[in-house]
């Protein structure tokens, strides 16, 4: 009896291992393909990718440069690594000026896609 208690044990262990993993994984691979929820505040939204998207974040930083820089969030539905290989080979740490780029990947025409890349403007007021 102890011995198929024992087994049934390690069993229920291994498979909840198993779930523990899988849930893990899922949401690295969420991550790493840009298709979590941007938790950032007070950044630019960049909807869309093409050929001027550089140019544009190329300003924004040196816009963003006074402040000691800026967050800015390309969502388009070009893949994420792609996005970033273009951007690390485009501009450099220095070109940045401090400025954090955040890559979603989705369609602009979508509105939960439009929710995840965080484009609500939340205004706080003081009560006196």
């Amino acid at each position: 009896m102890a011995a198929v208690s024992t087994l049934i044990g390690l069993i229920f262990a291994a498979i909840l291992t198993g779930f523990v993993v899988d849930a893990v994984m899922e949401k690295m691979n969420d991550l790493r393909k840009g298709k979590s929820a941007v938790k950032e505040w007070n950044h630019t939204l960049l909807i869309g990718w093409t050929d001027r998207s550089m140019a544009f974040i190329a300003q924004i930083c040196i816009a963003n440069e006074s402040g000691g820089g800026g967050i800015i969030v390309v969502l388009a539905e070009m893949g994420k690594e792609a996005m970033e290989a273009e951007l690390a080979s485009t501009l450099s740490s220095a070109d940045l000026q401090g400025t954090k780029v955040v890559f979603r990947n989705g369609s602009p025409l979508s509105a939960s896609d439009l929710r995840r890349a965080g484009p609500c403007v939340c205004v706080q007021s003081k009560t006196e």
